[in-house]
Order: structure tokens, then C-alpha cells, then sequence
């Protein structure tokens, strides 16, 4: 699936330390960077849970300097991946749990509420949404499509885990 000629096309970039969105009207124009609520192009892809709604990019690495054990990022680290797959980096605040049964395994954050856990996919379905919500701010419609930038990351693996992230944050991915 692509953009319908009419639409405009929107990207969004994510890597390890930072992520970024634009749109562009067609083929033919240049894509204008969207900026975030502080003005910025470019944000950090942290999640914060230190308040009942979850923070993400600069306010979120502000969080982990006081509240490590909050704050979830290395995202595409983890999606796509077995609990045996992923490096673990001793910096990380948050623990990795595997599932007993199956090779899946879950992030493991403390909250304003106490300990949760979560999916990979699901964590990376929340820096989709934030994105899009920059987008839809500053484009005035909801976002259907978005062509996603992964770098060099070409593992098959990777890729159907950002397609079921972006479908549960509402919009289809294309690569």
C-alpha cells in the first residue's frame, strides 16, 4: 500500500538515538521536517513512565538521568528479537524477562504505579503514536500511511515487528 496520489507522503526515521518525521506534499517537492512540541527535528526515542502518562523524547532522557529504572529506549534492540538475540547493556535501567514457554520476552519498567511489563512492539507502537501526533499536529489530518526508515537495518524480523507496531498505533507501514 502507498500514499494515494492526493496525499502527502509522510516518513519517519527511527534509530538507536534519535527519531524524526516529514512530510512531503508530492513526489516532486522537498519534504519539510516536522517539529516537535519544544521545536525540535529531531527526538530521542526514550519512553518515560515516571508520570501516569507516559513521556517520550527529551523529556523522557531527562527522566533517566534521576530515574533510570523508568525509562525504556533502545527500542530496536529489542523488537524483532528473541530474549537470546538481544545484547543486554548493563546501563539499561529496565530488565528483559523471557517467557517461559516461547522464545518472546518482556520489557520490565517500574511505573507511577509500580513494576509493569511490555512487549517490545507495544513500546515501539508508542513512539509511532507520538510521532503521528506531531504529524496530524501540524498536517490537520490523520496519518494513514507513512513510508518508515530503519537505517541499515534490513532483517526481515525487524521489519514485521515495525509493521505490527505501526498497525497498533493506527497506520500502515511501507518500506
Amino acid at each position: 500500500m502507498t500514499p494515494a496520489k492526493s496525499e502527502p507522503i509522510i516518513s519517519i526515521s527511527i534509530g538507536l538515538k534519535k527519531m524524526s518525521a516529514t512530510i512531503q506534499a508530492d513526489e516532486k517537492s522537498q519534504p519539510q521536517q516536522i517539529k516537535s512540541y519544544n521545536g525540535k527535528t529531531f527526538i530521542p526515542p526514550y519512553i518515560s513512565f515516571v508520570t501516569k502518562t507516559a513521556r517520550i523524547g527529551d523529556g523522557a532522557l531527562a527522566d533517566y538521568q534521576s530515574h533510570p529504572k523508568y525509562v525504556v529506549y533502545d527500542i530496536l534492540k529489542l523488537v524483532g528479537k528473541s530474549y537470546n538475540e538481544v545484547e543486554k547493556d548493563e546501563d539499561w535501567g529496565f530488565e528483559l524477562e523471557k517467557n517461559k514457554k516461547s522464545r518472546i520476552f518482556d520489557v520490565i519498567f517500574e511505573t507511577s504505579n509500580g513494576k509493569r511489563a511490555a512487549n517490545p512492539v507495544i513500546l515501539l507502537s508508542l513512539l509511532f503514536k507520538s510521532m503521528l501526533q506531531m504529524v496530524e499536529k501540524q498536517h490537520g489530518k490523520a496519518v494513514k500511511v507513512a513510508k518508515i526508515n530503519l537505517g541499515n537495518v534490513n532483517d526481515p524480523s525487524i521489519k514485521g515487528a515495525v509493521e505490527e507496531a505501526a498497525y497498533i498505533a493506527g497506520f500502515t507501514a511501507v518500506f
